[in-house]
C-alpha cells in the first residue's frame, strides 16, 4: 500500500512538475494503481537521471522493451561512474 502511494505521488509530482503531462491527470485514482499506472510509474523512474530531471521528448506512456530498459540501465550506471570520477578528481583539488 506504501509503495503505491508513493508512485501515486512520484506520478503526480512529475506530471505536473517537470512538464510531461500528456492527459494522465485527467485518470481516477484507481488508473494510477493499476498495472498501467504502475508501469508508468515505473519508466518515469527509469528515464530519471541522476540529477533528477529527464530528456526531453520522451513519451513516458508508451511501452518500452525490456532491450530499451536494459540500455537505459547502462546509460544511466555509466553516468554514475563519471560522476563518481568527477566527485573524486573534485575531491582532489584545491578550491
Amino acid at each position: 500500500m506504501i509503495k503505491h502511494k508513493k508512485i501515486l505521488i512520484i506520478i503526480l509530482f512529475t506530471q505536473y512538475y517537470a512538464g510531461i503531462s500528456q492527459g494522465n491527470l485527467s485518470q481516477d485514482l484507481e488508473w494510477y494503481r493499476s498495472n498501467e499506472g504502475i508501469r508508468i510509474a515505473n519508466q518515469i523512474l527509469l528515464y530519471q537521471h541522476q540529477n533528477g530531471g529527464w530528456n526531453k521528448n520522451i513519451t513516458m506512456r508508451k511501452k518500452i522493451s525490456k532491450n530499451d530498459s536494459i540500455e537505459i540501465l547502462k546509460i544511466k550506471k555509466e553516468e554514475q561512474e563519471q560522476l563518481l570520477i568527477m566527485v573524486q578528481l573534485m575531491g582532489n583539488c584545491d578550491f
